[in-house]
């Protein structure tokens, strides 16, 4: 049972070459090694469906409706069969093109550092695009060097700042809002995401969530990085800047890229 696929956007610091980006793609298979014992298969089965059941319970909008109706009906089917966990091993196995030896154990060549099913250099339908300094027809980019972007209009701008730092105030410190105010705050009451999610957060993470520019991964010097595997994601996009542009040397290229999970 596959998931969704997930669009994200990933910034290349400095030049790559295509065996760095091989490494992570998983299109390119890997030499043959072992994936799953036999042995295991009820405990394969076990802990798959604790992944299953935390997603039909799951509020992110990345499990649609439409897949989680398509997990249960595949889950039911399983259940109705004489041994579920044989025929989920099965499916995993053989009828997803894994080499099974005589004893069942299963051999896979598929990439295990791979972060990508997809990539394309540039950025077309998702992410905030550079702006170049000094630039008056407001074009945007999606390679420049770090010394031509134009960080102030895209990377905690002032007007951004003051305005999230507000809605912290009134929303999660009780301050009362002007008369100008009153009309933005009604609106927002109805949007409970838009503070709620970060009731275990600090005043500068929600207002650097919000204003700070910053990708999904960065490339650099073959390296990968992302926010799933270093932490929060609120705390990885209010600390972007700071963490991979601040000290970077003027000069270095910075390349947008959209890749899919």
């Amino acid at each position: 049972m596959q998931g969704n696929s997930r669009p994200f956007t990933l910034l290349i610091i400095g030049d790559y070459t295509k065996e760095q980006l091989d490494k992570y793609n998983r299109n390119i298979p890997v030499e043959p090694y072992l994936k799953y014992e036999f042995k295991d298969v009820d405990k394969i089965f076990n802990d798959k469906l604790l992944i299953y059941n935390s997603i039909l319970k799951s509020d992110d909008a990345a499990f649609t409706l439409d897949l989680k109706k398509r997990l249960h009906q595949y889950l039911q089917a399983l259940n109705q069969s004489e041994n579920p966990a044989f025929e989920h091993y099965k499916e995993i196995t053989l009828l997803s093109g894994l080499r099974v030896d005589e004893k069942g154990d299963a051999y896979s060549t598929e990439n295990i550092n791979a972060k990508f099913t997809f990539f394309e250099e540039g950025l077309k339908s998702i992410g905030m695009p550079f702006y170049k300094k000094n630039d008056t027809t407001d074009s945007v980019y999606s390679e420049l060097k770090k010394s031509e972007v134009d960080w102030e209009k895209i990377h905690r701008k002032d007007a951004d700042v003051k305005y999230y730092s507000r809605l912290w105030d009134i929303f999660m410190d009780g301050q009362e809002p002007t008369d100008e105010e009153k009309p933005i705050v009604e609106t927002l009451q109805f949007m409970p995401g838009i503070i709620g999610k970060f009731r275990d957060k600090t005043k500068e993470e929600y207002v650097g969530f919000y204003t700070s520019w910053g990708c999904n991964a960065v490339l650099k010097d073959g390296e990968w990085f992302e926010a799933d595997e270093l932490e929060d994601e609120f705390i990885w996009f209010s600390k972007f800047y700071d963490k991979f542009i601040k000290d970077l040397p003027e000069d270095v290229n910075l390349l947008l890229c959209e890749c899919n999970k």
